[in-house]
């Protein structure tokens, strides 16, 4: 199973931006983000978000 970067999204709501990949990760994992979620969050280059759409507009990952 191979995740989209929206389907990191509610994963993510509440998350305050800006926020770094890790704090992202961190995030995503205490609200129940499954590993495919998670591989692909770690995956997005290592720079803080200033919103939400910043790493969903971003083109697709592996």
């Amino acid at each position: 199973m191979t995740a989209d970067l929206s389907a990191a999204r509610p994963y993510l709501k509440g998350l305050e931006f800006p926020a770094s990949r890790q704090e992202m990760i961190r995030y995503a994992l205490r609200n129940g983000a499954d590993h495919p979620v998670l591989d692909l969050l770690r995956t997005l280059p290592d720079t803080d978000y200033k919103t939400s759409s910043e790493f969903t507009d971003l083109p697709d990952h592996p």
